[in-house]
């Protein structure tokens, strides 16, 4: 290809990293004519790379019509298939790779991962060796078969190809990592601490390797040095889920998780293990406020009815990491549970103004909007809920005003779509982002779903 070429000058930007300006050069090679089959695929990679995945996808294809299936444009179109799903898209363009150029190694390591995923590991581990037959010196497709073999059951299979994966590119940390859990799999805990510690003597930056590490350590019940390992790794990446858990576990076992730490779990994205939610409820159970409220409560002559203006009762209300909890719509413990239902009932039946309760009142109409409302209620506590729900329904009609704190209450009673004049409740200003998402989750998305 001439270096001077529109082509050749939007190909240099392409690999120079400078996207906008490559796709720029592209479109201006395909207004000349729209059916440059370089351009369109090349233009489709930039696409893909700027994750505007639809239009990458149609731009390889429009390249393979007018250009033909050429197995470099039939592999990428496989990839960006697999990438959003189209799983059986994805394979029949392998395999329409393969049967025009059967050594093209590039194919059978795609449809080696496409196998994996949809669960055929022989298959997956056959077109892997395929890939090797014709391109033996590729590290990622050893490392992909090393750890096929090992989900496959080939303890001894995936222990070699993981060595010879560190043979080649002692660099390559996903080896290193996969050798090592492979070894602690196998009960080999002092095998994989050496392999994991020769990884980071090559790459002694890596925070996966040292999550890998502390973990190690940790079940190895070394917890002093699995936390100062782990606080390396999250100090090297803060958002590293292994470090995060095992970093987590290790407190939890060394009896020393602060509130701190735990508040940060808890936001952490993603869905929340059993063992946080875990370490969370133990920890709410261990602050004075739920002790004094639950000799408040068993005080009362079973009743329920507790004093929460209390300091005590206070702190309790305002616990953050309860706070958490309540947000994640579960909790799995019934004493909590229980006596998150009296403080509901005490706040709906004795408290004339609970405008101080308002973020414990959100995070608690998350809880039990995500539960359905299970909770039992007493016959003067539905009474009392459905007069509420009148008089924040009369409210939003005009008749008066409902504070932010009636709303939040009922909708740990009722869900809030069932307000005839609920969408009055959407156009207010709403500066507390706890009750704005209760109004989303309760009005807005319902209105949407029906």
């Amino acid at each position: 290809m001439a270096s001077n070429t529109p082509i050749a000058t939007a190909l240099a930007l392409h690999k120079a990293g400078r996207l906008d300006e490559a796709e720029a050069a592209y479109r201006e090679v395909l207004a000349a004519d729209g059916r440059d089959a370089q351009a369109l695929h090349l233009l489709g990679l930039v696409l893909l790379h700027k994750q505007d995945i639809t239009a990458g996808i149609r731009c390889i294809r429009d390249s393979i019509e007018c250009g033909g299936p050429v197995p470099q444009r039939l592999l990428d179109l496989g990839s960006a298939c697999r990438a959003v799903g189209d799983l059986d898209a994805a394979e029949s363009a392998f395999r329409d790779a393969l049967d025009r150029a059967p050594s093209f190694a590039p194919a059978w390591s795609g449809l080696g991962g496409l196998l994996r995923q949809r669960g055929r590991l022989a298959a997956a581990i056959a077109a892997l060796e395929r890939s090797l037959q014709h391109a033996p010196n590729d590290p990622r497709a050893r490392l992909q078969l090393a750890s096929l073999r090992a989900e496959s059951g080939d303890l001894e299979g995936a222990e070699s190809g993981y060595r010879s994966v560190i043979a080649q590119a002692p660099r390559t940390g996903a080896a290193s990592i996969g050798l090592g859990d492979l070894l602690a799999r196998m009960g080999r805990a002092a095998d994989a601490e050496a392999v994991y510690r020769k990884g980071l003597s090559a790459d002694p930056e890596s925070p996966d390797l040292l999550a890998a590490l502390g973990e190690c350590l940790s079940a190895s019940g070394r917890l002093a040095e699995a936390e100062t390992v782990l606080r390396r790794a999250l100090a090297l990446q803060p958002g590293h889920v292994r470090g995060w858990f095992n970093l987590g576990k290790t407190l939890i076992e060394a009896d020393r998780l602060d509130e701190e730490f735990l508040d940060a779990w808890l936001v952490f994205p993603g869905p929340t293990p059993p063992l946080v939610r875990a370490a969370a409820i133990r920890h709410v159970k261990r602050s004075p406020g739920y002790c004094s409220l639950l000799q408040d409560r068993d005080g009362a002559g079973g009743t329920g009815q507790m004093d929460l203006e209390s300091a005590p009762a206070r702190e309790f209300l305002t616990h953050r990491i309860l706070y958490r909890l309540l947000r994640q719509g579960i909790v799995d413990d019934l004493d909590l549970e229980l006596l998150l239902t009296d403080v509901r009932r005490s706040i709906l039946l004795s408290v004339d103004d609970p405008s101080s309760m308002l973020d414990f009142l959100c995070g608690l109409a998350e809880l039990c909007f995500h539960n359905e409302y299970v909770w039992a209620e007493s016959a003067d506590e539905s009474e009392a809920a459905d007069r509420l729900a009148a008089r924040v329904d009369e409210c939003l009609s005009g008749a008066g005003a409902a504070t932010a704190a009636e709303v939040a209450l009922l909708a740990a009673y009722r869900p809030l779509h069932r307000l005839v004049n609920r969408g009055d409740l959407l156009k207010q200003r709403h500066e507390i982002e706890g009750y704005a998402r209760i109004l989303r989750q309760q009005i807005a998305e319902p209105d949407e779903e029906s």
